[in-house]
């Protein structure tokens, strides 16, 4: 058998051998240097102690060398089986490609980290001819790493030769690479599972379109009362609505909101509040998304990304698409999220996102997002009226009860550039400053504009009366989570509409939407349905980041200081009680109150809370959610 082994290896090209090495060593080098950059920044890795660090470096290398060498085996086979005397050259010229693409982006990433960390400026932050240089760059130094790893390849077939025609060796690569596939596999936990229930008939169900307004005041929403009329399309839908009143996000950040809204878990459970928080274990199964799928709806999230995208968030087995991206259209990203238990399968995922999407930037395929920019230049990415619109297509070929998440970005802030000037004409851009209420308002008037479209697409097409419309908020103005935001359901048929102005909260909506469904509520969910004979009366407990720096990629992060225990990434925490609220400092422990603006639901009276009674509820709450309290107590006021 062993002779068999040798003299099959001795007819292979000789530095094929060299070739297969030099694949195995690079993917394990370029995976190093992508993880060495993620642990060492305040990044999803920060979540995971060190033994899972080491898994996923584990797993993620041998995954990289190993699909490497697979691409490298195929190359191999089609050149031995087409027998041709020029033939086996040309694979061996294309399976060289392999790594040499490797050792390029290697570089190029390199490159990009410098770039950032002297510059504050890369890959993702380029324009124009910018962008073409790190094309150019990339050109360079793939013409360069091919030639020196055509010249490695036979260095190291000439350097080991003897070794290299042992089958020894050979097996050592591959009890090497199952090793370490196979060893952060068997210390993690298997994969949880999203809610078991009943498949439901599709037909019997309504298609769901939740709308997420970025950074909205109901204070500034002619819906609620304001002077100036900024929604007129929200109040003409609001006669066959049910309208909240007084309605409060859970997180101050819009990831940090956005997950507590579809899992209706709080931030301080999640430990989710600003990217790069995911969801891990098995919360990135427990979310409203995938129990709708396990009813056979079709999820799609229009949103943007990094900060509301599902995937990059780590909510799996939740959208089948997001931000045009379908796990459908990549088997193996597919796999790696669907199969690999949590850390590893993201940490994989991730990766190649990014490596793709580096390559797809400078060869003008695809935009890569800056995070920063995204959303403090919402035009320099996907607009609200390109996401409208791609929904509004989308519309046109429903044949399946479908769930729609739609996040729209106008009103975000600081600054507002709104098309049309109706609140603020006469003013300059130049002159608007931060936060200016003159701005603001024709921003939430172009965000009404847009919701109108969408109602009138639904009645034109049948489909209003078929469809739970949902429209809200992940945080006030500001990102303030201590007043209110707007809230609007309606039902299909117009079901239910009127008034309610019980505090309402975050968590509540997802309950909502289960109950109308006629779905039990998970134990996990934390909400509770506004079709309940009655709302209990309760406080609302809320969560805000500490202070945000710029990382050396110019991305917005909180403090890593402040991202360890107790607290981990949480500044502050609040709680609503009617229509008083309190806002505990987690570094000073000092405590904050006042009155909630434009509150309308009657309060008994009694006096507010003592700082010292606040105080208590809020570090119980924490307690309550597994956070280290004694360090808190000891500043008690």
């Amino acid at each position: 058998m062993r002779t068999k082994i040798q003299q099959r290896l001795q007819h292979t090209p000789p530095k094929w051998a060299g070739l297969f090495l030099l694949t195995f060593i690079l993917g394990h080098l370029y995976v190093l240097l992508e993880w060495v950059f993620t642990v060492t920044k305040a990044s999803y890795l920060d979540m995971f102690p060190l033994l899972a660090n080491l898994k996923v470096l584990l797993f993620g290398s041998a995954l990289a060398a190993g699909l490497a060498l697979l691409g490298l085996g195929a190359l191999l086979l089609a050149g031995r089986l087409a027998g041709l005397r020029r033939w086996p050259r040309l694979f061996f010229w294309l399976g060289s490609l392999i790594p040499a693409v490797m050792l390029a982006a290697l570089l190029l990433l390199l490159v990009d980290n410098f770039t950032y960390t002297l510059f504050s400026s890369g890959i993702a932050t380029t324009r124009g001819a910018w962008r073409g240089l790190y094309t150019f760059l990339f050109v360079a130094l793939l013409g360069w790493s091919n030639w020196d790893v055509l010249g490695a390849a036979a260095w190291l077939h000439r350097r080991f030769a003897t070794g290299l025609q042992r089958p020894k060796l050979w097996i050592g690569l591959g009890a090497w690479l199952v090793l370490w596939i196979a060893l952060p596999l068997a210390l993690t936990e298997g994969q949880a599972t999203v809610l078991d229930a009943t498949q439901a008939t599709p037909s019997s169900r309504p298609h769901i379109l939740w709308i997420t307004v970025d950074g909205l005041s109901a204070s500034h929403l002619s819906l609620y009362g304001y002077v100036r009329d900024t929604t007129p399309a929200l109040r003409a839908l609001a006669d066959s609505s049910l309208v909240v009143e007084n309605a409060f996000p859970n997180a101050d950040k819009t990831a940090g909101s956005l997950v507590s809204l579809f899992t209706g878990k709080s931030p301080l459970e999640t430990r989710v509040m600003y990217k790069p928080d995911i969801l891990v274990g098995e919360e990135s199964y427990q979310h409203l998304p995938g129990i709708l799928r396990a009813q056979g709806y079709y999820a799609i999230q229009y949103g943007f990304p990094y900060f509301v995208d599902a995937y990059k968030l780590n909510m799996l087995d939740s959208f089948d698409e997001a931000n045009g991206r379908a796990l459908s259209n990549s088997p193996l990203s597919a796999a790696l999220q669907q199969y690999l238990p949590g850390e590893l399968g993201y940490f994989a995922y991730e990766t190649g996102d990014r490596l793709s999407s580096r390559l797809g930037h400078i060869f003008f395929i695809q935009e890569m997002p800056d995070p920063r920019h995204t959303v403090v230049s919402p035009a320099r990415n996907q607009t609200d009226d390109e996401k409208v619109d791609a929904l509004l297509s989308r519309l046109e070929q429903l044949d399946r009860p479908t769930f729609i998440h739609l996040h729209l970005l106008e009103a975000h802030g600081p600054l507002f550039t709104p098309e049309e000037k109706v609140f603020s004409r006469g003013l300059a851009f130049k002159e608007q400053g931060e936060w200016n209420s003159y701005f603001y308002d024709d921003a939430i008037l172009e965000v009404d504009h847009d919701i109108g479209r969408v109602v009138a697409a639904l009645e034109e097409h049948g489909l209003l009366d078929e469809t739970l419309l949902i429209i809200g908020s992940d945080h006030a103005m500001a990102f303030d989570q201590l007043q209110r935001v707007p809230l609007l359901v309606r039902f299909p048929g117009g079901e239910m509409a009127g008034r309610m102005p019980e505090n309402v909260q975050g968590l509540d909506v997802a309950p909502t939407i289960l109950d109308y469904l006629g779905l039990p509520q998970p134990e996990w969910m934390a909400g509770q349905s506004l079709l309940s004979a009655a709302l209990e009366e309760r406080v609302i407990f809320g969560a805000g980041v500490g202070p945000l720096a710029q990382n050396e990629n110019s991305i917005w992060v909180v403090d890593p200081q402040r991202s360890k225990a107790p607290f981990y990434q949480f500044g502050t925490i609040s709680l609503i009680d009617c229509n008083a609220w309190y806002e505990l400092d987690l570094v000073t422990g000092n405590v904050s109150r006042g009155e909630v603006t434009g509150h309308t639901a009657p309060c008994p009276e009694q006096a507010m809370l003592s700082s010292a009674e606040a105080f208590t509820r809020m570090v119980a709450y924490l307690k309550q959610n597994g956070f280290e309290v004694e360090a808190l107590e000891e500043m008690r006021p």
